[in-house]
C-alpha cells in the first residue's frame, strides 16, 4: 500500500447513498483466488495455481462507480465473510467505502479518526492497511497505518462497524529500523487472529501477529507485546500489500515505475515465515495495470483474499517457579529455521510464540529452553506438551519428540489452527513454625535450603511486610510456601527469634513429578529458659550471706520458689546457681511474671519485705533484679557467721573487752598502792 505524500484530509463528507445497480456475485475465497486494488479504487480478480499467478487482472467491481472519486488515492481493500462485502477508503475524498455483493452497490460516507493518546493527529493519509475476519459476518472492518516513534515502528490499529463511526482501538509493537519508508498491510486468518505486513521497501519484511484474545481485549493502548516473528529477506521492493492462500502462501504486491514512467503490478510468492520464494514474480496485465510491456497508468494499492490459511501457535503455561530468576523460551522452526520465539519476563505465567500462518504439509519444530540467566536447568521442573486443533473441535494433533523438543506436520487435507502448550511445574514444600510450648505461630525465622547441585536457597519468613523480596509465597508469620525444583533437598533452621532456641536438625526431603507437594509438617522451637539474678548488701554495699527468698509466678500463676542462699557449701541442693555468698541466680523458669519478696534476713540485719517484681519473655530472658539492701537490727548483736557486719561487731566488743580490762586493772592499782 502506497506511502506517497497526499495533500491535507478534505472535511468529512456525509454518507452517501448507493448508487443502483444490479446484485453481484460474491467475491471467492475458495483456493487460489485473490484480490487486488488499484489507487483508482477498481478491485481485480487475480488467480493462482499452485505457486504460479496468473498475470492476468479481471476487474470484479468499482469502488469509485461513477462518483468522481477515482482519484481519490484508495487503499485498504478488505474483504468480509463469504465474499459478500469489501472495505476501503479514499485518502483523498477521506471517505469509507463499503461494496455490498447483494446489491452490487458501493456505500460511501465520512472519515474521520480520532486522535492518538496524547491528542496526537494521525493523518488519513498516512492510512495504508485494511482487513476483516473472514469467518464472522458483519466482521468489524480494521485498517490502520505505521507510525514511527524514534527508530520504532507502531501500526496504529482503528476499526469501524457496518456504516458507523470509527473507533481507535491501540497500537501494536513493530520493528526497531532505521528505515523511514516502512509500508504493508494486514490480513486475519477465521480464528481472528490479526496478521501485519511490515515492509522496509529494501528487502526485509516481518509477518507481526496479534491473538484474538488480545485483539479483542484491545482498549486504546498497547496492543500485545514485542512481536515473536522475526525479520526475514525477500525480493527487493516496497511491499504495499499482502494476501494469504489456503495453503499459507503469502502473496506480495509492489508497485514498479519503469522506464516509461508507467507502473507495473508485481505480485510474488512467498513464505510468510522465512521471505523464502515460492513462486516467481508476476506483473499484472489488464485495467489499470496495462500491459507486460508498457505497464499501466494506476498503482497497485493493496491485495486482500477472504481465504482462511492455516495457523500455528507455542503457548507457554508456567505453574510455579523453583526460583524468580527462571524464565523459559519458547521456539517455533520451519525447516529448522526460526520463525517465532518468545521469552517469558518476571513473574509471567504464560506466554506465546506466534501465531504465525503454517503452510500445509509443512513440518514444524517446537521446543524450549531456560533463558539465560535463569537459576535452575529445566530438569528442575516437570514437562508436559500437548498440541490441539482447535479450528476442528480440539482435535489431538500426532507429534513427535519427546521432552522439550517435538515436531509436527501440518495436515493438507483441512484449515487447521494449532495450538501446542508446554505446561511447567515446579515442587513446592510447606512448614509451619510454631512455639513449642503454646503450640502458636512463630515469625522471623530464617532458613537454609539445600538443593540438588549444591545449590543453597535462603529462605526468610513473608510476613506481609511491604518490599519483601524472598521465595516465601505465604503472607502469614510461621507458615511457608516455597517453590523448588524436582530433586533432593534439606531444609535446616539457620536462627530463630530472640528468647528461642535454633532448631539444627536437618529435614531431608524429595520432590519428583508425581510428588511436587511436600509438607514438612509443624517445626517447633522451645524457649530460652529465663534467668532471675540479685545482690543481698548491708548499707554499706558489702554482700551479706545467709538470707531466704521466695519467688513467687503471678501470671501464670504457679507454685512459689523457696530460695535459700548459696555460699560454696557442701551438699546444697537449692534453686541458687551463684556460689558467692550474697549473689543469687535462679535459672529454669517458664516465661511470665513473678514477684520476689526476702523472707529471712541475715543474721543481725532486718528483712526488706518490699516485693521486686520480674516479666521473663522472649524479649528479656534474664533479668537482674539488682542490688537488695538490708538494714541493721536495732542494738548490738554479733552475728555467728558472715561478711561485713560481723566484722563490724566483733571488733566493738574486742575494744569494749580491751577497756574493760584497762579500767579493772588501774582499779586495782589505786587500792593497792605499792610498798617499798
Amino acid at each position: 500500500m502506497p506511502t506517497d505524500t497526499l495533500p491535507a484530509s478534505a472535511a468529512p463528507q456525509p454518507e452517501g447513498r448507493p448508487l443502483p445497480r444490479a446484485a453481484a456475485a460474491p467475491l471467492r475465497c475458495d483456493a487460489g483466488q485473490f484480490y487486488a486494488q488499484s489507487d483508482s479504487g477498481r478491485v481485480y480478480t487475480l488467480s493462482s495455481s499452485g505457486s504460479t499467478i496468473n498475470a492476468t487482472a479481471t476487474l470484479a467491481f468499482d469502488f469509485a462507480q461513477g462518483n468522481g472519486d477515482s482519484s481519490s488515492s484508495f487503499n485498504g481493500l478488505a474483504i468480509g465473510a463469504g465474499g459478500q462485502v469489501a472495505y476501503a477508503y479514499g485518502r483523498r475524498s477521506s471517505k469509507l467505502y463499503r461494496w455490498d455483493a447483494a446489491t452490487g452497490s458501493v456505500t460511501a460516507w465520512g472519515l474521520t479518526l480520532p486522535r492518538l493518546p496524547g491528542n496526537v493527529e494521525f493523518p488519513i493519509s498516512s492510512l495504508i492497511a485494511g482487513g476483516m475476519n473472514p469467518s464472522i459476518t458483519n466482521s468489524p472492518y480494521y485498517f490502520g497505518g505505521w507510525r514511527k516513534v524514534g527508530s520504532q515502528y507502531r501500526f496504529e490499529l482503528f476499526s469501524v462497524v457496518g456504516t458507523g463511526s470509527v473507533t481507535y482501538l491501540g497500537w501494536v509493537q513493530g520493528p526497531t529500523s532505521n528505515s523511514d519508508r516502512g509500508n504493508g498491510d494486514l490480513a486475519f486468518n477465521s480464528d481472528g487472529d490479526l496478521f501485519l505486513l511490515w515492509s522496509d521497501g529494501a528487502g526485509s519484511m516481518q509477518i507481526v501477529s496479534v491473538s484474538s484474545g488480545t485483539l479483542n481485549a484491545a482498549g486504546g493502548g498497547q496492543i500485545g507485546g514485542a512481536p515473536t516473528s522475526r525479520i526475514v529477506s525477500v525480493p527487493s521492493g516496497q511491499y504495499s500489500g499482502v494476501a494469504f492462500g489456503v495453503d499459507g502462501a503469502a502473496y506480495l504486491g509492489k508497485t514498479v515505475e519503469n522506464w516509461q514512467g508507467r507502473f507495473e503490478a508485481v505480485v510474488t510468492t512467498v513464505d510468510p515465515n522465512t521471505g523464502a520464494v515460492l513462486g516467481a514474480a508476476t506483473t499484472l496485465q489488464g485495467g489499470d495495470f496495462g500491459t507486460a510491456s508498457l505497464g499501466g497508468t494506476g498503482r497497485l494499492a493493496d491485495l486482500a483474499s477472504c481465504a482462511d490459511p492455516s495457523s500455528l501457535e507455542l503457548r507457554k503455561s508456567i505453574q510455579g517457579r523453583a526460583s524468580a530468576q527462571d524464565q523459559f523460551t519458547l521456539l517455533i522452526q520451519q525447516d529448522n529455521t526460526s520463525v517465532a520465539s518468545v521469552t517469558t519476563q518476571g513473574t509471567q505465567t504464560t506466554a506465546s510464540a506466534g501465531p504465525v500462518v503454517a503452510q500445509r504439509g509443512k513440518q514444524y519444530q517446537l521446543s524450549e529452553a531456560m533463558a539465560s540467566g535463569s537459576a535452575n536447568p529445566l530438569s528442575a521442573y516437570s514437562t508436559s506438551f500437548s498440541c490441539v486443533d482447535t479450528a476442528n473441535n480440539n482435535a489431538a494433533v500426532t507429534v513427535s519428540g519427546s521432552g522439550a523438543s517435538y515436531s509436527l506436520t501440518v495436515p493438507t487435507a483441512r484449515r487447521t489452527h494449532i495450538v501446542c502448550t508446554f505446561v511447567n511445574s515446579a515442587g513446592m514444600v510447606t512448614w509451619a513454625k510454631t512455639d513449642a510450648t503454646n503450640g502458636q505461630p512463630l515469625g522471623a525465622t530464617t532458613w537454609r535450603l539445600n538443593g540438588p547441585q549444591n545449590t543453597v536457597i535462603p529462605v526468610t519468613d513473608n510476613v506481609g511486610q511491604a518490599g519483601y523480596s524472598g521465595v516465601d509465597q505465604d503472607p502469614l508469620p510461621g507458615r511457608f510456601r516455597v517453590p523448588v525444583g524436582l530433586g533432593d533437598y534439606s531444609l535446616v533452621e539457620v536462627s530463630a527469634p530472640a528468647g528461642y532456641v535454633v532448631d539444627t536438625t536437618p529435614r531431608p526431603f524429595t520432590v519428583t513429578a508425581a510428588n511436587r507437594t511436600v509438607d514438612l509438617g509443624t517445626i517447633s522451637n522451645k524457649r530460652v529458659p529465663g534467668t532471675v539474678t540479685w545482690s543481698k548488701v548491708g548499707p554499706t554495699s558489702g554482700l551479706l550471706a545467709g538470707s531466704r527468698w521466695r519467688l513467687t509466678p503471678t501470671n501464670p500463676s504457679g507454685a512459689a520458689i523457696d530460695i535459700s542462699d548459696n555460699t560454696g557449701q557442701a551438699g546444697y541442693t537449692g534453686r541458687d546457681t551463684d556460689p558467692v555468698a550474697g549473689q543469687f541466680a535462679v535459672t529454669g523458669l517458664s516465661w511470665g511474671d513473678y514477684s520476689l519478696v526476702e523472707v529471712a534476713a541475715p543474721v543481725g540485719y532486718v528483712v526488706n519485705g518490699t516485693p521486686k517484681s520480674i516479666t521473663i519473655s522472649a524479649d528479656q530472658t534474664t533479668v537482674g533484679v539488682g542490688v537488695i539492701v538490708n538494714q541493721p537490727s536495732p542494738g548490738v548483736k554479733l552475728p555467728l557467721t558472715g561478711g561485713e557486719g560481723a566484722l563490724r561487731y566483733w571488733i566493738a566488743g574486742m575494744l569494749l573487752f580491751v577497756v574493760a580490762v584497762g579500767a579493772a586493772v588501774l582499779h586495782r592499782s589505786h587500792r593497792h598502792p605499792h610498798r617499798r
